[in-house]
């Protein structure tokens, strides 16, 4: 690209040659793909950073050779959204901003952030001078945010936020309507000792064996979820007191028959479940509701001991307030982040230190870009941190 299309830095008076160096060498060392291309689905690109080939596995030569490329590597749901961005920002001069997905040479799927803006050619010509910073990681942090807004890491079902969700949800329902329901609460005996002996590993495959066989009993309009713990808890919709109660009998004699394998071992699950009834009229809150439930499985758990030596009634119950392997990987996430964000201050300042006010504008917008990307990770991962100890 001629040195001429970009401005000198300020307060430089130094030969073309020099300029054009010092400008190669900022564009190679940016952590993102500079780009200068025309505008639509098959256009021609003039320039293309070297960085496009960590990023989606093309080289200069392929990426440049082939004007559709580009095109094609969005990833379909995404085409039409990029079209109209590019669309707005030639007919309406203003910049072009839009997060996308490519696909790259492995058909993997990369998030890209892309900025741009329009620079007008010496023969009235418009293109496109932007950035495509790779927001992957920001984008993955995202959706395990929305996933582990609802669901519990380890089994996979709802969590406590979620199944109260659903419980409030269905008890205005019922309020209005009339329909019947229950809520069944059980907790996995012995779930220290499981883990004492054969190691916390079996004690987390049990839990996932628990969470599959409540899934696969109860219909699709039911919801099983994981308060925390040893505890889980299903809500049944629509279903008589009869029928509710002749599965909360069902389900201990379900998981002992069922026993899951770990290792060489066959453990089986043991449980008591308590019920509590789901009736209109009666002006129930969700609350309310899972202490009744969690007071006759108390009441079940005692019966069946009736006969047995005593015992610390809690002895089964271990209160998980967090999962360690979750909440190992949440912060090293973190921690990625934080190295990025790092890095990405120490660019910055060398970029502005040895340029001024002479950047171009595109790598200006590429330094405020990496700001609100690096930002909104941090941001992004804290919060999913957060939850999780809650």
């Amino acid at each position: 690209m001629p040195p001429s299309s970009h401005p000198a830095p300020s307060g430089a008076h130094r030969p073309a040659n020099a300029r054009d160096t010092d400008y190669r060498q900022l564009v190679e060392r940016i952590p993102a793909v500079s780009y200068t291309a025309e505008f639509g689905s098959n256009c021609v690109w003039h320039f293309v950073s070297p960085q496009v080939e960590q990023l989606l596995g093309f080289s200069v030569a392929e990426w440049t050779a082939d004007p559709g490329l580009w095109f094609r590597l969005i990833h379909p749901e995404d085409q039409e959204s990029v079209l109209a961005a590019e669309a707005r920002t030639y007919s309406d001069d203003v910049p072009f901003s839009c997060e996308y997905r490519l696909l790259d040479r492995n058909n993997n799927e990369v998030w890209v952030r892309d900025d741009a803006v329009v620079r007008v050619e010496s023969d009235g010509g418009r293109v496109l001078q932007g950035v495509m910073l790779d927001i992957t990681a920001q984008k993955r942090a995202e959706e395990r945010l929305l996933y582990l807004a609802d669901h519990d890491s380890l089994t996979g079902i709802y969590n406590r936020r979620r199944f109260f969700r659903e419980l409030d949800s269905y008890l205005a329902w019922s309020e209005r309507h009339g329909d019947p329901g229950a809520v069944l609460l059980l907790d996995v005996d012995r779930l220290k000792e499981i883990n004492d002996t054969f190691g916390h590993e079996a004690g987390d495959e049990l839990l996932k064996h628990v969470a599959a066989l409540l899934l696969g009993r109860v219909r699709q309009t039911d919801a099983v979820a994981r308060l925390g713990g040893d505890e889980f808890v299903v809500l049944l919709r629509g279903l008589l007191p009869a029928q509710a109660r002749d599965l909360a009998r069902e389900i201990p004699e379900l998981l002992s028959r069922r026993p899951v394998r770990v290792g060489d071992q066959a453990i089986t699950a043991s449980t008591s479940v308590g019920i509590a009834l789901i009736e209109s009229g009666k002006g129930q809150e969700a609350d309310s509701v899972v202490r009744e439930a969690d007071a006759s499985m108390y009441r079940v758990k005692a019966g069946s001991r009736a006969t047995g030596a005593a015992r610390d009634p809690d002895a089964d119950r271990p209160r998980i307030t967090e999962i360690d392997g979750q909440q190992s990987e949440l912060d090293a996430l973190l921690l990625s982040v934080e190295d990025d964000l790092r890095e990405n201050t120490r660019i910055r300042e060398e970029l502005r230190e040895r340029y001024g006010g002479g950047l171009p504008n595109f790598v200006a917008t590429l330094l405020a870009q990496m700001d609100t990307t690096a930002a909104r990770g941090l941001h992004t991962l804290s919060r999913i941190r957060a939850s999780t100890r809650r």
